[in-house]
């Protein structure tokens, strides 16, 4: 008896089943190594992003945070912009 695709119709659906989840698993994993990747290219912030994801933030908390990151940015690209333009 052959096991080719096509000769037992259950077999068809248990290989595209399993692909299904390994192809899941292998996007998955694509997904966060990208997203880690970018998190490199933005100064290693983006892991603590995760870890905030895992719980429950208040909104009056994010915007607090949101509020104190956006301030850390504008600093750092006041101290950028005058050691460029040197005044």
């Amino acid at each position: 008896m052959s096991c080719e695709l096509g000769t037992n119709p259950n077999a068809a659906h248990v290989w595209s089943s399993g692909f299904a989840a390994r192809a899941w698993a292998i996007a998955g994993s694509m997904l966060k190594d990208l997203l880690e990747r970018s998190a490199r290219g933005a100064g290693g912030r983006a892991h603590l992003t995760f870890e905030r994801r895992r719980s429950y933030e208040k909104p009056s908390e994010r915007r607090v945070r949101e509020k104190a990151e956006a301030v850390r940015r504008y600093r750092k690209a006041m101290r950028k912009r005058l050691q460029r333009e040197g005044y």
